[in-house]
């Protein structure tokens, strides 16, 4: 009999919108980026902000979404399931102000 290690992968799915002046910004075809004790998570985002994410374990984690030659960053909660898959629903990041690429 031959034995196969068996690794769990936990799928992370959701949107991702950015607020420049108030306004919902859809950050189609940019990048979101997780980062966790220095390993990086990184999700091309589609067309109506949607991202994948495997195996970041649940807590709080430094992200970032770029888009336009402006990068974003915020606080990304993921949460602690035992669940093969998990929805993060819409993620949010508020613009700085002088983020003149978007504007």
């Amino acid at each position: 009999m031959v034995s196969f290690p068996v690794t769990r992968i936990r799928r992370l799915t959701g949107s991702a919108r950015l607020e420049v002046d108030g306004k919902d910004v859809t950050p189609a075809y940019g990048r979101l980026t997780v980062t966790v004790d220095g390993v990086e998570f990184a999700s091309p985002v589609g067309k109506k902000g949607e991202f994948y994410l495997e195996d970041v374990p649940a807590g709080r984690h430094l992200a970032a979404l770029e888009y336009r030659g402006v990068t974003c960053s915020f606080t990304l909660e993921v949460p602690a399931t035992e669940d093969a898959r998990a929805s993060l629903g819409t993620v949010r990041c508020a613009v700085p102000a002088g983020a003149e690429a978007l504007r």
